[in-house]
C-alpha cells in the first residue's frame, strides 16, 4: 500500500453534526497537501415507493422529474451546508475551501457508491464520521463497517461531536 495521500473523500451524510468531520477533514487534508472529494449519496427509493409514484403520476416526465428532484435537492443542501461551513471560518482557515476540488451528489446504495468513486478517483483515504448513538447510528454504522471491510484504501471514521 502507498503511504502517500494525495486525494481524500469525505462521505457525508449532511447532518449538522457532520460539520466536525467536514473540518476536521478539510485540516487534514491541508495538512498533507492532497485534494478533497466530497460525496453525499441518496439512498434510492424503495419498490413501494416507486410503485406508488407510478400509480399517482401517470405521467413518466414527471415522474422522472421528482425523481430527479431528490438529487438536486441533495445537492443544493449540501452546497448550501458547505456556504454556512465556509462563512463561519475563522480568519485563519480561510484557506481551507481550496483544498476542496469536487462535491458530488449522487443516487444508490451508499457503501457501493462510496466504494466506486473510490476506485473511479483513485482515492488513497476515505473519511467518514461514525454515530456514537441514537436512531441513525445503525444506518450509518452499517454503511462505516460495510466500507471500511471492502476498502481497499485507508479508511478513518471521525467521531460525531455534540450538534453545534
Amino acid at each position: 500500500m502507498n503511504a502517500e495521500v494525495a486525494k481524500v473523500l469525505l462521505a457525508t451524510d449532511m447532518t449538522r453534526r457532520s460539520n466536525a468531520a467536514l473540518m476536521r477533514v478539510l485540516r487534514i487534508t491541508q495538512a498533507l497537501g492532497a485534494e478533497l472529494h466530497i460525496l453525499h449519496v441518496v439512498e434510492p427509493l424503495s419498490n413501494d415507493a416507486r410503485v406508488a409514484l407510478m400509480m399517482f403520476m401517470q405521467d413518466a416526465k414527471t415522474r422522472d422529474d421528482a425523481l430527479g428532484s431528490r438529487v438536486r435537492q441533495a445537492r443544493q443542501a449540501l452546497e448550501a451546508r458547505l456556504d454556512a461551513c465556509w462563512r463561519e471560518l475563522p480568519a485563519a482557515d480561510a484557506a481551507l475551501p481550496e483544498v476542496v476540488k469536487s462535491v458530488q451528489v449522487l443516487e444508490g446504495y451508499a457503501s457501493d457508491v462510496i466504494l466506486k468513486q473510490t476506485r473511479l478517483r483513485k482515492i488513497d483515504l476515505i473519511v467518514m464520521g461514525a454515530h456514537r448513538r441514537g436512531p441513525a447510528s445503525t444506518y450509518v454504522g452499517t454503511v462505516a463497517k460495510r466500507v471500511q471491510r471492502r476498502a481497499e484504501v485507508l479508511t478513518m471514521l471521525v467521531p460525531y461531536t455534540a450538534e453545534r
